[in-house]
């Protein structure tokens, strides 16, 4: 009998700011109920900028890239996570890479990050990045990814407005009730994650809008 078994596909997780891996582990473990190995990744939100995440991260994982029969990875990443997503995308060809899932991203920015920025100035240099302002760090970027992405909105989300989370090449969206975190906790966006992630859109016949 052969021994030669494929390996499990992984996902890889990535909280959003002023979170911690902690907050992302329901999601991690329903993933894993549904088949899927995972790794919880984690940053110092707070500190250092964007750019400095996404090098860390990158690093990270080109090592799942370049291990011997590791197989295909994806990644599911809040908020923040999402941008620090795309930074790497934008510099990295990953071989191994799969789909991408991306949940409230602040894709155009945040409203909320920007009044912050301004009651607050540049203290918290990451918040700055994520503003809504038209010259902010986030709004640099650009909005193609050339990767199998799909987002999620809350659709009570009060951080990042709907038409903030969009992307021009983004495969499928999908809209669920709740807030910026509570997506987080909610089985129906573990549902649409893993259809995503197995067939690359959120429901049979859905595009992206």
């Amino acid at each position: 009998m052969s021994t030669n078994l494929a390996p499990v596909e992984k996902v890889v997780l990535i909280h959003g700011w002023v979170s911690h891996p902690l907050l992302m582990k329901p999601l991690e473990w329903r993933l894993q109920r549904a088949g899927f190995a995972t790794c919880n990744w984690g940053y110092p939100s707070l500190r250092r900028s964007i750019q400095d995440h996404a090098r860390d991260f990158a690093a990270y994982l080109n090592t799942l890239d370049q291990a011997p029969r590791g197989g295909t990875f994806h990644i599911v990443a809040h908020s923040l996570g999402s941008i620090i997503t795309r930074c790497v995308l934008q510099h990295h060809r990953l071989e191994h890479l799969g789909r991408v899932v991306m949940l409230c991203p602040p894709n155009r920015g945040s409203h909320m990050a920007r009044r912050a920025t301004t009651l607050l100035g540049n203290r918290l240099r990451t918040l700055a990045e994520l503003s809504d302002s038209t010259d902010s760090f986030v709004n640099q970027l650009p909005l193609a990814t050339h990767a199998q992405i799909g987002i999620i909105i809350a659709a009570g989300d009060r951080v990042v407005y709907d038409n903030a989370t969009r992307l021009d090449d983004a495969i499928d969206y999908a809209t669920v009730p709740g807030m910026h975190n509570a997506v987080l906790f909610k089985r129906r966006v573990v549902d649409l994650c893993v259809r995503f992630l197995k067939i690359g859109k959120f429901e049979e016949g859905s595009q992206a809008a």
